[in-house]
């Protein structure tokens, strides 16, 4: 795999960093969509034991490795995320309303320090939107014990 990504690294640091981020999300949905792609994706980043399985909370972690908030924060591809080998999914950080975040730019790569800044804010769909896209979500068949939570920003 990391052949893989020492090919297209190049290209993808090409891109303005919201736009790699945007088709990060737009591939996640086409993997959910493609069994081929899905069964590749299994391959390639998946991992299973029962020894890396959690119990927390009540709550069963098929493994303790999540796709942080901040990354899908309308939760927009969320069958794709245990595909590529993690167990839980973090949506959000949802607001009450729907905003558009900070100006851009507002994401910036550190290439040399191998980091990101992230200045996005809270830019989301809004509580109702994603509550309702929640709720319409078929469920998942392949990973029904992959978690999805949400984190929202409460009023001060």
């Amino acid at each position: 795999m990391s052949s893989l990504w020492h090919s297209l690294r190049p290209l993808v640091f090409q891109l303005d960093p919201e736009r790699a981020h945007r088709w990060a999300i737009a591939l996640g949905q086409q993997v959910h969509r493609t069994p081929w792609q899905q069964r590749w994706c299994q391959q390639q980043f998946g991992y299973s034991s029962d020894r890396l399985a959690l119990n927390l909370w009540g709550l069963r972690f098929p493994n303790p490795l999540g796709l942080a908030a901040g990354f899908d924060k309308n939760g927009e591809a969320l069958d794709a995320w245990p595909h590529f080998g993690f167990g839980f999914v973090e949506i959000g950080t949802i607001t009450a309303e729907g905003q558009p975040g900070q100006p851009r730019p507002r994401l910036f790569r550190l290439v040399e320090d191998r980091a990101i800044v992230n200045r996005m804010g809270f830019n989301n769909a809004g509580a109702r939107a994603i509550a309702q896209h929640l709720q319409t979500h078929p469920r998942r068949r392949e990973f029904p014990s992959a978690l999805i939570l949400a984190n929202p920003k409460t009023r001060p």
